[in-house]
């Protein structure tokens, strides 16, 4: 159900992307860090890796998702997003 032209930018994006991975030390905010337990696009190591660069970093990996977590498991990431949201918002008082 995908436009072909769509996809073919989806995927030149994805090629042309540079690595961020330098941001997260500078990051002045809490960042949160979600993975599939069964992601091959984007290993939970390598967000264990990018999570530990972070001053202040939760992490979350979600049980039986691949890539698509946020589809597989959509309440469940949009229940830890509020959660997360709740957190940064109950640290600044």
């Amino acid at each position: 159900p995908f436009d072909t032209k769509a996809l073919q930018q989806y995927y030149q994006m994805m090629n042309d992307r540079t690595d961020k991975t330098p941001i997260f030390p500078k990051l002045p905010i809490p960042s949160l860090f979600i993975s599939g337990e069964q992601d091959k696009a984007a290993p939970a190591a390598d967000l264990l890796h990018q999570a530990s660069l972070a001053d202040l970093a939760l992490v979350e990996v979600l049980p039986g998702a691949g890539h698509m977590g946020f589809i597989e498991k959509a309440s469940e990431v949009n229940d830890l997003i509020k959660q997360f949201l709740q957190l940064v918002q109950n640290r600044q008082g």
